[in-house]
């Protein structure tokens, strides 16, 4: 028999992770080895040098440390984990900042057994899972239309609505737990990278880029 994938699940539901790792378990053809289940993503990183993951499954929302930065935190110190996100959104702004940071696959929280399975056995060779969230020729746009450096991630698009809807910078900082300092440079960051100068401009560049969706009011 081949080695089996060695995976984590990331997601701060109890339920979900213990129904993830049943199915796992439950293989018939005992392909996969759950490794460790943590409750957001700081976890992970804490435990990755006395535990080994060739796939890690990510909610794409957790407190502390949600899926995109730890995706991102993988692809910077960690690039031979292949990443899965698991979400109940279908926000196509989301789909495509965690791509282009290196996931394998975006997965429905309401994905079937076999698809889950074809999923980690996909990333587990580096290759991508295609579903409705993400179809080949979505990957092929991701991959041409915009250069790197204009990326908006999840963290900014999530702030950048939150201005737009009139929250302050402490009412941000709570409603994301994090703290005011960040809320504020992640907005400087997005200005910067999107060569925007205030927080009207920036809201419209990624309407225009389809990073949010506008909501008229």
């Amino acid at each position: 028999m081949s080695e089996r994938i060695h995976v984590v699940i990331v997601d701060d539901h109890t339920l979900l992770r213990e129904g993830l790792e049943g199915i796992l378990k439950q293989d018939p053809e005992n392909r996969f080895l759950v490794t460790g289940m943590f409750n957001h993503g700081q976890e992970l990183i804490d435990a990755l040098p006395q535990i080994k993951c060739d796939v890690a499954l990510l909610d794409v929302q957790m407190p502390v440390k949600g899926g995109e930065s730890t995706l991102e935190h993988l692809k910077n110190f960690f690039p031979e984990i292949q990443s899965l996100m698991i979400s109940s959104s279908d926000q196509e702004y989301q789909v495509e900042a965690c791509v282009k940071l290196g996931a394998k696959g975006f997965l429905p929280k309401r994905i079937n057994q076999f698809d889950f399975k074809k999923a980690i056995l996909l990333a587990n060779k580096g290759e991508y899972f295609f579903n409705e969230l993400l179809t080949q020729e979505r990957l092929e746009e991701y991959q041409s239309k915009r250069k790197p450096s204009n990326v908006l991630t999840l963290q900014e698009c999530r702030i950048i609505q939150l201005i737009s809807e009139g929250l302050s910078t402490d009412e941000i900082a709570a409603r994301l737990n994090l703290s005011r300092n960040t809320i504020k440079t992640h907005r400087e960051r997005a200005l910067k990278k999107t060569g925007t100068s205030n927080s009207m401009e920036l809201y419209h560049f990624a309407v225009a880029n389809g990073f949010i969706k506008h909501f008229p009011k």
